[in-house]
């Protein structure tokens, strides 16, 4: 038997049917269901980003429609009921996502996903100890589900495979039908970058931000991804994706709304919001609209402002959210200190 890291970060397939499309706000009673697991306690070393990468993968679904099925830290036995009540819940017609966050590993092109109470020896007690990943996209086929979304973020320092011979790097394909988005976080054979400890990984921390994005079809989804991602490591990481799909898929379909503008500078003309932390990558919303994120030493401006009040929210993982109604007047300036709690 050949063993492989699981290596590609974040592998996405997408089943779409003939008609797939879907709204933050699902219409005409669209079901979405999506189970997230998130597993970092490993006898043999603590992850840093898996779980919080989860709770914030969940949170975002939340906020898009789905009815999301949370786990952390699971052992096998959790695992295997987690993704049979998960296809209990989906239905004919409806929107199924999964997203894992943790070890991941390939053996004779199978992808297995590592449970935190698993006791792999050698290859031949990975398919004893692991759950087959391609038993969770039969029972989205099963349950004819409209729109299948399997999201795997195993791409970890992976302690499984140092034990065993002939490691090569890659991901195995996982069969779907026509209809089909695949996305990597970064090219096959290629180790991501996880990210700072108590923060999202990279890729999923950009995913996030864009999954929220309204008007988005699934490619501009993961455009502005490997854009943001590309910038952040400076090329270091490379996302790519392959697509079958003839019909589109939103994430969040609503309208989009004129954005607020941002910038780095004084310019009095109507009223001015002037926004800081001490804290860098603070979320920054006015009015629900995403405006940008703080960094140390820079003041985020939202200027042309007209005269009233403005809720201003910010939020970062690890942190407690942050609220507080300003109010603008006329050819003024409104400096504002962040202060987040933990």
């Amino acid at each position: 038997m050949r063993l492989r890291q699981l290596c590609t970060v974040l592998l996405v397939a997408v089943a779409l049917g003939p008609h797939a499309a879907s709204a933050a706000e699902p219409s005409g009673g669209e079901k979405r269901i999506a189970l997230v697991i998130g597993n970092a306690d490993y006898a043999a070393g603590r992850l840093a980003n898996s779980v919080l990468d989860a709770r914030s993968m969940a949170e975002t679904l939340r906020e898009l429609g789905f009815e999301v099925l949370a786990y952390e830290n699971t052992g096998y036995r959790e695992m295997r009921r987690a993704v049979a009540e998960f296809g209990e819940r989906l239905t004919a017609d409806g929107v199924a996502l999964f997203y894992y966050a943790g070890h991941g590993m390939q053996v004779n092109g199978k992808n297995y996903l590592v449970p935190i109470d698993a006791e792999i020896k050698s290859e031949r007690f990975v398919a004893a100890e692991a759950l087959d990943a391609d038993g969770v996209l039969n029972h989205m086929q099963e349950a004819k589900t409209r729109v299948n979304i399997v999201i795997l973020d195993a791409c970890r320092d992976n302690p499984f495979t140092t034990r065993f011979r002939g490691l090569a790097r890659g991901l195995a394909f996982m069969p779907a039908p026509a209809g089909t988005y695949v996305a990597y976080a970064t090219g096959p054979g290629s180790v991501a970058e996880d990210g700072e400890p108590g923060r999202n990984g990279i890729y999923t921390g950009e995913l996030l931000k864009a999954l929220r994005e309204p008007g988005l079809r699934i490619e501009d989804v993961f455009k502005r991804v490997r854009i943001a991602v590309q910038a952040r490591t400076e090329n270091r990481q490379n996302p790519w994706d392959a697509s079958s799909m003839t019909g589109d898929f939103f994430f969040n379909a609503s309208a989009s709304t004129p954005s607020l503008r941002a910038r780095e500078e004084v310019r009095l003309e109507h009223g001015e919001l002037a926004l800081t932390s001490t804290i860098d990558g603070v979320e920054i919303f006015v009015n629900d609209q995403r405006v940008g994120e703080t960094r140390r030493g820079r003041v985020l401006v939202i200027d042309r402002l007209g005269a009233g009040f403005y809720r201003v929210r910010a939020q970062r993982p690890g942190y407690r959210p942050w609220t507080r109604e300003v109010q603008v007047a006329l050819n003024e300036r409104v400096e504002v200190e962040i202060e987040l709690e933990r």
